[in-house]
């Protein structure tokens, strides 16, 4: 998890190539996955999961007991079919791969989409 946040720290707009495109478009789509199948709170406690976060530091940032982010972080796997982190990250990866340039919405949309 440590791993994890170190790169996305990298992908900030600010360290891009210069015209910050792929980076915006990264965040956006980091901001909108799930968002068509989650509750706000879960898609919150899911953009922390991918940032790499434990169930105790997001129970802590969000001021809950780890086991209420436990039950969101249940319900987040089975609404999106994955069964660890690692398959969450790579759903978010495999979705970002397909994403068209300008895409808006929820990146799992394409998944199916070809």
């Amino acid at each position: 998890s440590a791993l994890v946040r170190r790169h996305w720290t990298r992908l900030t707009p600010a360290n891009t190539d210069g015209s910050g495109r792929l980076s915006a478009q990264i965040h956006t789509a980091f901001k909108a996955f799930g968002t068509s199948v989650l509750s706000p709170r879960e898609g919150d406690v899911l953009r922390m999961i991918l940032q790499g976060h434990s169930s105790k530091s997001i129970a802590a940032h969000f001021n809950n007991s780890p086991e209420t982010i436990k039950v969101h972080r249940k319900r987040i796997y089975t609404k999106l079919s994955v069964t660890s982190q690692g398959e969450l990250l790579s759903l978010f990866l495999a979705a970002l791969a397909k994403l068209p340039p300008n895409a808006e919405g929820d990146p799992l949309q394409f998944l199916d989409a070809g």
